[in-house]
């Protein structure tokens, strides 16, 4: 069965590989901390789940150098999708954002699919409304980008349990987002491996939160636009501004032609994004690859410094870790602020 996906996972888990990762882990690194919600911690099979969970944190914090420390809540329910995930949007206006942007690129001079990206802001798109016309419009900035690569100074919008936790729009909760793992299809949660029949859990755990740190479906508002949210519109998502149909030619289009990712103004195509509904838009077409829109059982994606989701994550600010060994299979037991947009923008996969 091919699955759609509104939001990525992963599987995998493993304290002896967890200790390895966080030895190898720069000074200066991302920090997740996992909350379990009473519907995941009652599972029969919790302490798989919850190893998989902490295997999978543990090497996006190996792979992420930018420096801070997030909450994720991790639940389970029943439902037809793999994963999915919950978080909240914050608004600069585009000017702002790259301006910022910007500043956090020269900041760090390393990352240099960031530099590309902001030397060809001008190729890109600016507005969900009019995308030819280059008008001026904002940017819905992910809660844990924001925080992350732009040091804003902001709390979690969720509460451990995984409830909202804002008022009079203010988040004071201890996690940016939601991330709630499926119990009606057969999850693989013992192993990295591949096997027959079962979905990864670790790759639906990854993508769900890559989609919480602002890539895939997360970052952009061709989800929201499909579904008729007019007050969208004019807003842009972070990995919007990386959405291409040709070298130099911006596409917000979610059908013919095909649109693809790139950091370079349009001129290499990273991987092509998803045009097809019922999953994230700005998911990947593949079904090779963590983000990608749809899954296959029995298939187990890597996930590594060569990964599109790396580059992704790198295109909107995030600086990858220098490389570092990769385990093999695996057996587990601001001022500029316009506003927080009340928008829990995910889905499943």
């Amino acid at each position: 069965m091919n699955l759609g996906h509104i939001s990525r996972r992963l599987t995998v888990g493993s304290v002896p590989v967890l200790a390895a990762l966080m030895a190898v882990q720069p000074a200066s690194a991302l920090v997740i901390t996992p909350y379990f919600t009473s519907n995941l911690t009652t599972q029969s099979n919790a302490a798989q789940i919850e190893a998989a969970i902490n295997y999978s944190i543990g090497l996006v914090d190996s792979l992420i150098a930018t420096p801070g420390t997030i909450g994720m809540v991790f639940d389970s329910s029943a439902g037809s999708f793999l994963g999915s995930s919950q978080t909240q949007d914050y608004s600069l206006a585009y000017g702002a954002y790259t301006t910022s942007l910007a500043a956090v690129s020269a900041a760090n001079p390393t990352n240099t699919v960031l530099s590309s990206a902001v030397a060809n802001f001008a190729s890109g798109n600016t507005t969900s409304a009019n995308p030819t016309t280059h008008a001026v419009g904002s940017v819905l900035i992910p809660a844990a980008d924001y925080q992350l690569v732009f040091g804003a100074n902001v709390s979690g919008c969720y509460s451990s349990s995984g409830s909202l936790a804002i008022s009079n729009n203010v988040c004071n909760g201890v996690a940016q987002g939601v991330v709630t793992l499926s119990t009606s299809y057969p999850m693989n949660y013992s192993t990295t491996t591949a096997v027959s029949g079962q979905y990864t859990a670790v790759n639906t755990i990854l993508h769900e939160i890559d989609e919480i740190l602002g890539i895939g479906g997360q970052g952009s508002v061709l989800n929201a636009i499909a579904s008729g949210n007019s007050a969208i519109l004019g807003s842009i998502g972070v990995l919007d501004l990386y959405r291409y149909s040709a070298p130099g030619v911006a596409s917000l289009s979610t059908t013919a032609p095909s649109s693809y990712f790139s950091a370079n103004g349009g001129a290499t195509s990273v991987v092509g994004f998803n045009q097809t509904a019922g999953a994230d838009f700005a998911d990947w077409s593949t079904n090779t690859n963590v983000q990608s829109a749809r899954s296959n059982a029995g298939v187990a994606p890597g996930y590594s410094l060569s990964s599109p989701e790396i580059t992704a994550l790198q295109a909107i600010g995030y600086s990858a870790s220098a490389p570092v060994p990769e385990p093999g299979s695996v057996m587990l037991f601001g001022s500029a602020l316009i506003g927080l947009i009340a928008v829990g923008r995910r889905r499943r996969a």
